[in-house]
């Protein structure tokens, strides 16, 4: 059986490391679910767990002949910014410059050319939200500059490789 979830952690976990300031670089963390599953985890990893790789759930669509999956996927990446202050260019020569925009071409990439996956979308979909928060009590519990990506992408039980990061 192919899970979705899993395939997406193996292949993240193939990212470099993201520098996150000059005295700082770590890997990307990964996880999915829904906001409370996601508040859960901001809240056990005591918000270290940045930059932030969230999948939303999404319905999979199984074709068992072709042994494969398709989904609908919604990635988040985020990075922790609690400046409220701070205004949209600031941001960007901030958090997207040096984060945020490195991490999204590393997740593309990985998605276009790893040999588990095929983006079966003719677009991918990029929204960059800065100082993104939700108000209601269902929200995330950490302020954010985000990315947030949809494609439609087909999964398979093909062996990851290693993939060249340009």
């Amino acid at each position: 059986m192919i899970v979705v979830e899993e395939k997406l952690r193996d292949l993240f976990d193939l990212i470099p490391e993201i520098e996150v300031n000059p005295t700082y670089s770590t890997k990307p963390f990964y996880s999915w679910g829904r906001k409370e599953a996601l508040n859960a985890y901001i809240k056990v990893s005591q918000s270290n767990n940045y930059p932030l790789i969230w999948l939303l759930p999404a319905i999979d669509e199984v074709n068992f002949r072709a042994n494969t999956v398709t989904r609908k996927i919604s990635l988040i990446i985020a990075t922790l910014e609690t400046r409220d202050e701070l205004s949209n260019p600031q941001r960007y020569q901030g958090s997207y410059l040096h984060v945020l925009n490195p991490l999204t071409d590393y997740v593309m990439q990985a998605l276009r050319n790893s040999t588990i996956t095929l983006i079966t979308s003719s677009d991918i979909n990029v929204l960059k939200e800065p100082n993104y928060t939700d108000a209601d009590e269902s929200g995330t519990i950490d302020k954010w500059d985000a990315v947030r990506i949809d494609c439609e992408v087909e999964f398979n039980n093909n062996c990851l490789k290693p993939i060249k990061w340009i």
